[in-house]
C-alpha cells in the first residue's frame, strides 16, 4: 500500500482516485490521514485496492428461497442465511446483490430499506417508503423488524414485482433485468425501482 496526496476536485472509486457518493476515502477509511488547510480542501488518504475498497463500502445481501411458501428472504445477516438454509424448506439461492454498509454514508444518515413482517401468513416485506411502513405497521397487522440493508443515494437499481397469486411470495425484490422482464412476460406486476444496490 501507498501514501497518496489529494485535493479536491478529482473523484474515487475502486483504487483509482474517484470519489465514492460524494465522500472520499479519508472520510471512511479509519487508517486514512486527514486535513484542511486553508480554504481549499487538501486530503491525504490511502490508496487500496478495487476489492479492498469494496470489503469497506458494500456487503452482500444473500437470497432465500422457500419452497414451501413461494417466499423469497434477503438479508446481509451470513448467520441468519447460513442457519435458514439448513433447514429443510429453505434453499441458498446465493448473493442477490450488494448494499452500501453504514460506514460508507460518513457525515449523514444511511437510505435504509426496512424489513416488515405479517405474523398471519409468515410473509416479509422490504421498502424504504416510510408511508408504506406507517400504514401496514398501523393499520394492517405487519410488524417492523428495523433495517434489513441499506440503499445507495445512486446505484445499480432493484426492482420489485408483486403477484398476489403467489401468496406469501407475493412481493419479489431483483437487479437482474432479465429476470424482471421474464416475470412480468409471465403475470407479475413491475412496481419500480425499489433501492439502489452498489456498484459492482
Amino acid at each position: 500500500m501507498t501514501w497518496a496526496a489529494w485535493t479536491s476536485g478529482f473523484d474515487y472509486y475502486g483504487g483509482s482516485v474517484k470519489s465514492y457518493n460524494g465522500y472520499y476515502p479519508a472520510d471512511w477509511k479509519t487508517d486514512a490521514k486527514f486535513a484542511l488547510t486553508g480554504t481549499t480542501p487538501n486530503y491525504t488518504f490511502l490508496v487500496i485496492s478495487a476489492d479492498e475498497y469494496k470489503k469497506e463500502a458494500s456487503q452482500p445481501i444473500y437470497r432465500l428461497y422457500n419452497s414451501v411458501n413461494k417466499e423469497h428472504l434477503y438479508t446481509r445477516d451470513l448467520n441468519e442465511s447460513q442457519t435458514l438454509s439448513k433447514l429443510k424448506d429453505w434453499h441458498d439461492e446465493g448473493v442477490a446483490w450488494s448494499a452500501p454498509t453504514d460506514q460508507s454514508f460518513v457525515g449523514r444518515s444511511p437510505l435504509t430499506v426496512e424489513r416488515l413482517y405479517y405474523p398471519g401468513t409468515g410473509e416479509h416485506l422490504y421498502t424504504m417508503d416510510s408511508n408504506e411502513i406507517k400504514v401496514l405497521t398501523t393499520q394492517r397487522g405487519w410488524k417492523d423488524e428495523g433495517v434489513a440493508f441499506n440503499s445507495e443515494p445512486s446505484g445499480s437499481p432493484v426492482y420489485r414485482l408483486y403477484n398476489p397469486a403467489a401468496g406469501v411470495g407475493a412481493h419479489f425484490e431483483t437487479m437482474d433485468a432479465a429476470e424482471k422482464d421474464h416475470l412480468v412476460s409471465v403475470g407479475w406486476t413491475y412496481e419500480g425501482i425499489a433501492w439502489q444496490a452498489a456498484f459492482e
